[in-house]
């Protein structure tokens, strides 16, 4: 089973699950789909973004 971004129509809220949901883990909402292939890129882009800004040296003040 394959990993799949999900986007929910009501909060925007975009997860990554392993198959079939029934609800969104941040609303609750019902109304969610599988992501288009410009939604999976964007989350994969913002994701990317995160994971280098945590794996950068905290700077001392």
């Amino acid at each position: 089973m394959a990993k799949m971004v999900y986007s929910c129509h009501k909060c925007k809220f975009q997860f990554i699950r392993m198959g079939e949901i029934e609800c969104c883990p941040n609303c609750g909402s019902q109304s969610i789909k599988v992501a288009s292939k410009q939604e999976e890129e964007q989350f994969a882009q913002r994701h990317r973004a995160a994971a280098d800004r945590l794996s950068r040296p905290l700077k001392t003040v």
